[in-house]
């Protein structure tokens, strides 16, 4: 399975093997999967975090950072690791990331959301759900014809402004 923006599914080119898991833990935490929509980890935003993150030294580094943070934040609370924790105890690693790792955890957020919200299921899902459709952007939506008989009764006021 091929996505354009995260590559393929579970191939990482940066993390080892327990981070790529560890990260694609947390997708699932941060975009849990819904009825008609997948999770941010089935998405591919694991992947596509990975993918961004590798070309750039300063962004790599941040990406192993923040997931060893979480990593020793999971120890310092839980006594394990982040993926051997449970449920609940994986959101309560999170939030306690949040709020010391700002930054980092912030960074991880923007890229996970990034990738789901231009996921073409998460885009499907969305137009099923609401109609809104992300191609509008390039292409446009047709729109009724305006009518300009609408504009009748303000022609019609007196000016008020002066001419300078």
């Amino acid at each position: 399975d091929v996505d354009m923006l995260a590559g393929p599914r579970g191939r990482f080119t940066l993390l080892d093997q327990r981070r790529a898991r560890a990260l694609t833990c947390w997708c699932a935490e941060l975009i849990p999967a819904a009825p008609g929509r997948p999770s941010a980890a089935d998405a591919g935003a694991a992947e596509y975090a990975d993918r961004m993150c590798s070309s750039s030294p300063a962004l790599r580094a941040a990406l192993v950072l923040a997931i060893d943070r979480l990593d020793a934040t999971a120890r310092g609370h839980c006594g394990r690791g982040f993926l051997d924790c449970a449920g609940a105890q994986r959101a309560d690693v999170l939030a306690a990331v949040e709020a010391t790792e700002t930054g980092l955890f912030t960074l991880v957020r923007n890229l996970v959301h990034e990738a789901y919200y231009s996921a073409p299921p998460v885009l499907a899902a969305l137009e099923r759900a609401t109609g809104w459709r992300s191609g509008n952007v390039l292409t446009g939506s047709s729109m009724a014809p305006f009518d300009e008989r609408l504009l009748d009764r303000v022609r019609s006021l007196p000016r008020a402004y002066r001419e300078a």
